[in-house]
């Protein structure tokens, strides 16, 4: 199953991407995040490690699977509550919108 979702953000794509590669300040923004604590130090990109704490659902960790620094990065988890083996991806991309004619 595939579920996607875009955004336009009148922002500078840059300005978003600081937003989104900034996971541990998601909460601020993000009222479906109760807390995300980075479990690795240095800069953020492939294998960087995060737990993820959502209201009414059990801590994950996600991993960093794809890094395209300041264009894109995917993450997964794989979490006890879903059936074995099942994966989620999450897929953060920050672009300009086509000018309007």
């Amino acid at each position: 199953m595939k579920y996607e979702v875009t955004e336009e953000i009148d922002a500078d794509p840059s300005d978003v991407w600081a937003v989104l590669a900034d996971v541990e300040h998601w909460p601020d923004w993000c009222p479906t995040m109760s807390s995300v604590r980075r479990l690795d130090d240095g800069p953020f990109g492939v294998g960087s490690a995060a737990e993820v704490h959502q209201p009414k659902l059990p801590r994950t960790i996600w991993r960093v699977t794809e890094f395209e620094p300041g264009r894109r990065f995917e993450w997964a988890t794989t979490s006890l509550a879903s059936p074995p083996a099942a994966i989620t991806r999450s897929t953060r991309c920050p672009t300009a919108a086509a000018d309007s004619p």
